[in-house]
């Protein structure tokens, strides 16, 4: 008697006395391949290779235990042949669990207190229902902001799931730098821990470095050898981030762990010294309840040499497929003049989509088009349609501000939007988009990002409990 290639059930062999016992070991493993779940202990080593017959014969895998982000190594071959099939895998932890194959093709990134079906093809590993196409948003992003820029700054690290759940770290990092006085010697050090990881970067000159250590090559003035050091801390598998300034001669470095964490240096000469990070606050993780109806824009920004530049958007979506759009947004307005009449309309694109908003009095609207209620004045009706544009699924941005009237709009597909009214005595001034960049969109598939709050009354963004935040304890 043999073994079957895929679940190893004992075939049946001619006269066997005991085959009834066979076929009953051979449906339960049938029944488990499709529905039994395995509970993983993931808390060592650091990623978990599966074994092949435990791959074939269950159907959910939960993982629980890792104190830190983790690895889980699927078979690529079963038997031999390449394999394809269909798991599910739960990371019960609050750290991200990245599903790959022993012979690593794609992969995906499951967020912390999440689960995702996935289909496993020879050595790549796919989402089982990815939404649209494009690449994921790569991660580590470059770093964003100016934490000492002021007391409220924030950082919000979201991880993409499949539809509307994405989990979110609201923390404050710990802060530190390295103040150059001079180039450094050859073979001097910096070891950064960001609470959970260790990195040694050491100088060097053409020699090679100590092993294990990271390389920072020495340039032809101590600005270049700085701006090798920031390079090299973000390129790190390490959870922090460095921008440089050549002006005060110093990278500063952020945990983006949020407290904890240090910064020591072996230094011969000393040609430089180094501060270890201090303050910082540790946030709390958890889910981001998407509001039921309304959209919700978190701008991204990058930081070279203290300048914060503004690179694109990432929208979510009530509907499913939150998007991030590069680039800068077009912009246009609505200016109220008067109160609205009944049957007045506004039609915006965004270059993709069309929608078409039409105010009323409680008669109806035309066929084809959003109703927006007239209130009790200007301001009213202004709001109403601000609350319109924001529930659909264009993607714009639309902010009233009552002091001047104004609907302010922002299309972050960059360029190809319109704005255009039906209004016979002019109680609206609409301003067409103008300006943007063309943006290179990418629709999330699981994957991270990196973003940032500047201040809750900023202009670009909202406090945290606009966007329903809700926090677990850790």
């Amino acid at each position: 008697m043999g073994l079957s290639l895929i679940l190893a059930i004992t075939e049946l062999a001619p006269n066997q006395v005991q085959a009834f016992a066979t076929v009953n070991d051979m449906l339960a493993a049938l029944e488990a391949a499709e529905n039994s779940t395995l509970p993983i202990d993931t808390s060592d080593p650091l990623n978990y290779v599966l074994a092949e017959l435990d791959f074939v014969r269950y159907k959910n895998f939960v993982l629980a235990g890792h104190v830190e982000d983790f690895s889980f190594e699927v078979p690529e071959t079963v038997n031999g042949v390449a394999a394809d099939r269909v798991i599910n895998v739960f990371n019960m932890e609050a750290y991200y669990v990245t599903v790959v194959t022993t012979a690593p093709g794609e992969s995906i990134t499951l967020p912390p207190f999440s689960g995702v079906q996935v289909r496993v093809v020879g050595a790549d590993v796919f989402t089982n229902f990815r939404q649209g196409g494009g690449q994921s948003l790569p991660y580590p992003m470059e770093y964003v902001g100016d934490p000492g820029a002021t007391s409220d700054f924030e950082f919000m690290r979201l991880t993409f799931a499949l539809q509307t759940l994405f989990a979110a770290d609201w923390l404050t990092p710990g802060v530190g730098n390295a103040v150059f006085t001079a180039q450094p010697d050859d073979a001097d050090t910096i070891t950064i821990n960001d609470g959970l990881k260790s990195v040694t970067f050491e100088f060097e000159s053409g020699g090679g470095v100590g092993g294990g250590n990271t390389a920072v090559t020495i340039g032809g003035d101590q600005d270049i050898t700085l701006a090798n050091l920031a390079r090299a801390i973000n390129a790190a598998d390490i959870n922090v981030e460095a921008s440089y300034d050549t002006g005060t001669n110093t990278a500063t470095i952020y945990n983006l762990n949020g407290a904890g964490g240090s910064i020591t240096a072996t230094n011969a000469s000393p040609d430089f010294t180094v501060q270890t990070f201090l303050g910082g606050r540790n946030g709390g993780r958890g889910t981001v309840n998407v509001p039921p109806t309304e959209n919700c824009f978190y701008p991204l920004y990058n930081d070279i040499a203290s300048v914060q530049t503004q690179i694109g958007v990432v929208r979510i979506n009530p509907f499913g497929n939150h998007r991030f759009c590069s680039g800068l947004a077009q912009s246009g307005s609505i200016l109220f003049n008067a109160q609205v009449d009944d049957g007045d309309q506004i039609v915006i694109s965004d270059g993709i989509v069309e929608h078409r908003f039409e105010f009323e009095s409680g008669g109806g609207v035309t066929a084809g088009y959003t109703a927006v209620t007239i209130g009790a004045d200007q301001d009213a009706s202004a709001t109403n349609l601000r609350n319109a544009i924001m529930f659909s699924k264009l993607n714009v941005e639309a902010r009233f501000n009552a002091g001047t009237d104004t609907i302010s709009l922002l299309n972050h597909n960059g360029t190809g939007g319109s704005v255009t009214k039906v209004d016979a005595d002019n109680d609206m001034t609409v301003t067409n988009f103008s300006g943007g960049t063309a943006p290179a969109e990418n629709t999330f598939d699981p994957g991270h990002a990196l973003l940032v709050r500047t201040s809750p009354d900023t202009a670009i963004t909202q406090d945290a409990a606009d966007f329903g935040l809700s926090f677990l304890s850790l």
